[in-house]
C-alpha cells in the first residue's frame, strides 16, 4: 500500500511514463534507530508535500517502488534536509552528527550527503549556485535596510549594491550555462531551462536549449514541461497581442487591460519587497512624466499579497500611475498568464495591444517609448 501511495503521489508531483522504472533509494544515518526518513517537495519553510517515509533500522534505511516521473525532490532526516533528484539510478545517502559546543551546552548537528550518477552532482551545482546568490541577496537587504538608495547622498551604497546583485546574478548565470552546455543528456539541464532561463532568456535561445536536449531528456516529464512551457510564452512573445486580463485598484474598482487600448502600455510586474522593482522606479517615473500626455501609460501587477503593504509602498515612492492587485503572491492569475516566476518583469504594449519589448528597463524603455509615442 505504501509503494502505490507513493507513485500517486510523486505522479501528482510531476506526469511523465518512465515504464515499469523503479527508484531506489539507500542510506546510512548514525544514531538515528527509530527515526523516520521522508521524501518530499520542499515548496516552502510551512508547504512540505511529504511523498513517502521509512524508519531507520541498524544505522540504515532503504525506500524502493515504481517510478512514474523525473522530478527534484528533497530527503528529510531529523532538523536537515537535502535536495536530490529522483530518477531511474540508484541513489545513496549518508547521514552524519557532529557535537559542537555553544555557549557552554553540546550540540548535537547533523549532515546530509546525497550520491548517485552525474545528475545529483549537477543538481548540487545548481542548488549551490543559487543559495549563494540568496545570503548576498540577503546581504543587499541588510545593507540598503532603513535607507532610501536612491537619493544622491547615498549614491556609493547604491553602487555597491548594484555590483553585489550584477556579481551574484552573473556568477549563477555562469554556472547555469556551463551546466547547459556541456550536459545535453541532464535532466538538471531541462529544469535550469524550463525554471531559470525560461522567464528571462530570448524564446529563441530556450528553443535551441530544448533541441540540444538528448532524446532521453525530451521524452522525460521534464522535456514535455520545458516543450510546454516553450509553447506558453510563445503566446505572449514579442509580436503577439498581450492576453487581456482584468484586476483590482487599491480602491476596488476593476481596470482591463483591452480598456487602454490606443495608448502605449508599460505592464509592470513588481512587489513591494523587491529591491530591483524599486531601484527601476526613479526610471518609470521619468518616462511617465515625459511621454503620458503623449498616449504612455503604466499599469504596475503586484504580486504582494498584503493590501497595506502594497499601498504603503505605492505611497512611499509616489508610484502615481495605475496599479492594480489580485492580492494573492505568486498565485497571481495574471502572474501566470504571463509567466511571471520572477519580479520586477515587464511588457511593453503599442497601441494596437500587441507586445513589443520584454526587456524594456533602464535606458531601453525610454528609447523603446519615444519610437511608440511619436
Amino acid at each position: 500500500m505504501k509503494k502505490a501511495i507513493f507513485a500517486l503521489a510523486v505522479a501528482a508531483l510531476g506526469c511523465g511514463s518512465l515504464g515499469a522504472q523503479n527508484y531506489l533509494i539507500e542510506g546510512t544515518a548514525a544514531d538515528m534507530d527509530g527515526k523516520k526518513v521522508y521524501i518530499g517537495e520542499l515548496r516552502s519553510k510551512k508547504d512540505i508535500f511529504y511523498a513517502d517515509s521509512t524508519i531507520i533500522e541498524n544505522g540504515q534505511f532503504k525506500l524502493t517502488g515504481k517510478l512514474d516521473s523525473i522530478k527534484p525532490l528533497s530527503i528529510f532526516i531529523g532538523r536537515k534536509h537535502q535536495a536530490f533528484l529522483l530518477d531511474e539510478n540508484p541513489i545513496k545517502v549518508s547521514y552524519t552528527t557532529t557535537t559542537q559546543e555553544f555557549m557552554g551546552k553540546q550540540i548535537k548537528t547533523g549532515d546530509i550527503k546525497v550520491t548517485g550518477d552525474k545528475d545529483q552532482q549537477l543538481l548540487a551545482e545548481m542548488n549551490n549556485a543559487l543559495t549563494q546568490e540568496m545570503y548576498t541577496m540577503l546581504a543587499i537587504s541588510f545593507m540598503g535596510q532603513g535607507k532610501d538608495v536612491n537619493a544622491p547622498e547615498n549614491k556609493a551604497l547604491a553602487d555597491s549594491i548594484g555590483y553585489l546583485f550584477t556579481s551574484a546574478k552573473d556568477h549563477t548565470k555562469e554556472v547555469f550555462e556551463k551546466i547547459v552546455n556541456e550536459n545535453t543528456d541532464s535532466y538538471v539541464s531541462a529544469i535550469i531551462l524550463n525554471k531559470h532561463f525560461a522567464k528571462d532568456r530570448p524564446l529563441a535561445e530556450i528553443k535551441a536549449g530544448y533541441n540540444k536536449l538528448s532524446n532521453r531528456v525530451k521524452q522525460s516529464n521534464l522535456g514535455k514541461e520545458l516543450k510546454a512551457t516553450i509553447a506558453g510564452y510563445s503566446a505572449i512573445g514579442v509580436g503577439r497581442i498581450a492576453p487581456n486580463f482584468t484586476l483590482n485598484t487599491p480602491d476596488g474598482k476593476p481596470i482591463t487591460l483591452s480598456s487602454l487600448r490606443g495608448k502605449c502600455v508599460l505592464i509592470d510586474f513588481w512587489a513591494s519587497w523587491c529591491g530591483p522593482c524599486l531601484r527601476e522606479a526613479p526610471n518609470i517615473k521619468k518616462v511617465y512624466a515625459k511621454y503620458h500626455d503623449k498616449g504612455f501609460e503604466v499599469l504596475s501587477v503586484s504580486v504582494d499579497d498584503k493590501k497595506d503593504k502594497w499601498t504603503q509602498a505605492i505611497e512611499k515612492h509616489q508610484l502615481n500611475w495605475l496599479h492594480v492587485s489580485a492580492l494573492k503572491g505568486w498565485k497571481c492569475p495574471v502572474a501566470q498568464l504571463y509567466k511571471v516566476t520572477g519580479v520586477p518583469a515587464m511588457f511593453l504594449i503599442d497601441k494596437e495591444g500587441k507586445i513589443v519589448s520584454t526587456k524594456a528597463r533602464g535606458e531601453a524603455l525610454e528609447q523603446e517609448v519615444a519610437k511608440l509615442c511619436k
